[in-house]
């Protein structure tokens, strides 16, 4: 019960529910974490969402080679990283495994660095 409270609060973070199955576990773990180090560059984002939508359209514009997730389609995987970066908003943004940001900071980073992300473009 207490597990379980912990887990809606968003506090326990090693129990995660993967789309097909329902049984809670560390296994899964290792699934999401090979979705996240899928390509160096990973976004979660909302279809319906502008901020989301620029996110991905700036990167597709800078030719930035990323896999994106929809949220939606996604539950388990999205769950998982909201857990795992206590970030529950969207675009959220993974740069090399590690939590990045938003499409504020992709932006305000961009701005300031234009070259940034450069090392991530295909040779």
């Amino acid at each position: 019960m207490l597990r379980a409270l912990l887990f809606l609060l968003g506090v326990y973070s090693r129990v995660v529910i993967h789309e097909e199955s329902d049984k809670p576990g560390l296994k899964y773990d290792s699934h999401y974490e090979k979705l996240l180090n899928k390509d160096r560059v990973v976004v979660l984002y909302l279809s319906y969402c502008p901020h989301s939508l620029e996110a991905l359209e700036t990167l597709e514009s800078k030719n930035i080679p990323f896999t994106k997730y929809e949220r939606g389609e996604n539950q388990g995987f999205s769950d998982y990283v909201n857990t795992k970066f206590h970030y529950h908003k969207s675009p959220t943004i993974i740069i090399d495994g590690k939590f990045f940001g938003g499409n504020d900071k992709l932006q305000k980073t961009l701005r300031k660095n234009p070259k940034f992300l450069s090392n991530i473009l295909p040779q």
